[in-house]
């Protein structure tokens, strides 16, 4: 707290500081009340503001004249003089808490439960308009301990103006003989005359124009000066809360008498305050402020209803669907402004365009108001998802844009499929390269047209097709058959074809199907009556005679020989054709030929036959 006892105390002056000179209050002088800086904003804070020409004072909500009439705060001010920021601040104190009538002469306080500014003629308290006694003389701005009010201060009581000294601009003292506080502009000596009545308002209100359609929305209040004097420009604000209490009220930033914005979406819900500090055309003197009741701002929102898709949703062999119409509803009766018309198309997961959501960034406006079409296409992947077309608008007044309304169509398509798949012939004994053809029925539930099916040839160890499968060739229906070439590492297996339906449009491709297995299979040619013919003597020509079979009557290949001296084990080396010179080392011994029949299609390899000659060689 800033103590000043005496007229030999001397601060040098700053522009925006509050400063004493030669006992004399110099208040921080401003551009306007604007540039006082926000730490500052205390209640009973005292400035010179050049924009205002006068010496203007902070009620803790807002400023104004050195006449005011509006209640200080108690929020953030203090019980006795001080300066914060560089900013003076009066006492801000109740009236029953002043402790005496009487006083020190040209004591100031603000007090919270009476309107405007105290000032005291060492007699009494006055409002500046009814000091009426004189103020007794005195030298110096003092602060502190002061005689009727502990931690007040009290400005200099002079019987007229001190010399002018253009520095002192922001000099205040009060005057003995007009009872009225004088101001130094910078340019002369300015008394402050609080002896015009403040304006007046009363009964201030929210209006609205027109409550159904909220085209307007203004503030309304009376005006009443006791001198009859017109109004001038009063002041206006704004402000908004979220409810009826006015539970985080914040300022609007409007300061004309008409709620400039007007209804708006935002507005919606929340409560509207009107506040006017009125001002006599003629004065300076701001009024009390008039403040209506909060009030609620509501108009209902804007609706639509019953959205629908158009399109072919029964067999998807049409790709563009369309706005199949939507409906329009506005409680207040406001008319639909379709400009505002927003289509969105997209995919999703679950009805109702919930799950997981895709959008459709192609197509004829997809997310605009000519968006009344969408050339989709179908495909499988989609099959089971939901098609969806959003639809907002927005009304020509009042609450003006809608929810989204989302009609959601299920994508739903059944696959082809295949049935009797058969590898033909299904009977067969495989001997030449054979032509295997598949055969199998199509169906498609929603009549879509059949494509070219996906082909794949197998082998497995089983009927089923399920132990060893092979794949051993692919096609598609245009090639429909498979030509085999026999093999002897397949006799046994299992030969079975597998089809994957394809349809033109809608869902394209169905469920494989697979054949049964047709057995590869053929018996392998035989021999049988083997003998050796000829004169078992040195020099002498012998050779195999057999008959050869073969049960799918496949023709004898190239059959292959084996002769032998005195038994199996012991082969001839390079007796290896149907006929065999004897030789001496042959002598002693009987002689043999092994026979392994060859088919020339089909079972190639059979089972060697042996015969050995009755005799032995002399």
């Amino acid at each position: 707290m800033l103590l000043l006892c005496s007229a030999a105390v001397t601060i040098q002056a700053q522009n925006n500081y509050f400063s004493v000179v030669n006992g004399m209050p110099h208040l921080p002088v401003f551009a306007n009340t604007a540039a006082v800086p926000a730490a500052s904003l205390k209640p009973g804070a005292m400035i010179y503001s050049t924009a205002d020409a006068g010496v203007m004072i902070y009620s803790g909500d807002t400023w104004a004249t050195f006449c005011t009439q509006q209640l200080a705060l108690t929020s953030g001010g203090y019980p006795q003089f001080t300066v914060v920021g560089g900013v003076p601040c009066l006492p801000v104190m109740s009236t029953t808490a002043v402790a005496s009538t009487t006083g020190t002469s040209g004591a100031l306080y603000y007090p919270t439960d009476k309107e405007g500014v105290r000032i005291n003629n060492s007699l009494n308290w006055f409002t500046p308009n009814t000091l009426a006694a004189t103020p007794v003389v005195t030298a110096s701005l003092t602060a502190g301990n002061l005689s009727g009010l502990a931690g007040a201060v009290a400005i200099p009581v002079k019987a007229a103006n001190p010399s002018f000294v253009a520095a002192d601009k922001g000099t205040v003292y009060l005057n003995s003989t007009d009872f009225k506080l004088h101001v130094n502009n910078g340019t002369a000596w300015v008394a402050v005359d609080c002896s015009v009545c403040p304006a007046v308002a009363s009964n201030a209100t929210v209006n609205i124009d027109d409550p159904v359609n909220m085209n307007a929305i203004a503030g309304g209040y009376s005006y009443f000066q006791k001198q009859g004097v017109a109004e001038g420009t009063s002041v206006y604000r704004w402000r908004t809360a979220n409810d009826a209490l006015g539970t985080g009220a914040a300022l609007t930033g409007i300061t004309t008498v008409a709620y400039t914005p007007g209804y708006t979406d935002a507005l919606e819900g929340k409560y509207l305050q009107f506040d006017v500090r009125p001002l006599a055309s003629s004065g300076t003197l701001l009024g009390s402020v008039a403040t209506s009741p909060w009030t609620l701002i509501h108009n209902c929102q804007p609706q639509v209803g019953s959205a629908a898709i158009a399109g072919d949703f029964a067999n998807m062999s049409s790709n563009t669907f369309s706005n199949g119409g939507y409906s329009y509803y506005d409680q207040e009766g406001n008319a639909e402004n379709t400009s505002g018309l927003i289509y969105r198309w997209f995919l999703s997961t679950v009805a109702g365009g919930n799950g997981t959501v895709t959008a459709l960034s192609t197509g004829t406006g997809t997310n605009n108001a000519s968006g009344t079409n969408y050339t989709y296409t179908y495909t499988d992947a989609d099959d089971g998802k939901y098609l969806n077309l959003g639809v907002r608008t927005m009304a020509a007044k009042g609450y003006s844009t809608s929810n989204e309304y989302i009609a959601s169509y299920l994508l739903k398509n059944c696959p082809p499929q295949a049935g009797g798949v058969l590898v033909e012939p299904v009977d067969i004994t495989f001997s030449a390269p054979t032509i295997i053809n598949v055969s199998f029925s199509y169906n498609d539930v929603e009549g879509n047209l059949e494509g070219s099916a996906l082909l794949s040839w197998y082998k497995a160890d089983d009927a089923a097709g399920t132990i060893n499968k092979t794949v051993v060739a692919t096609g598609s229906t245009s090639g429909g058959s498979y030509a085999y070439t026999y093999s002897d590492a397949d006799n046994g297996k299992y030969l079975l074809a597998a089809v994957t339906p394809k349809a033109v449009t809608g869902y394209t491709t169905g469920a494989v199907a697979t054949s049964p297995g047709v057995m590869i299979w053929n018996c392998p040619p035989q021999v049988s009556g083997l003998i050796i013919e000829g004169t078992f003597t040195v020099g002498s020509t012998v050779a195999a005679g057999y008959i050869y079979y073969d049960k799918e009557g496949n023709a004898e290949g190239t059959s292959t020989y084996q002769w032998y001296r005195g038994s199996t084990s012991t082969p001839i080396s390079g007796a290896t054709s149907s006929s065999y010179v004897l030789t001496s080392a042959d002598k002693g011994y009987t002689i043999g030929v092994g026979v392994t029949p060859k088919a020339a299609a089909g079972y190639s390899t059979g089972t060697q036959v042996t015969t050995f000659s009755s005799t032995t060689i002399p």
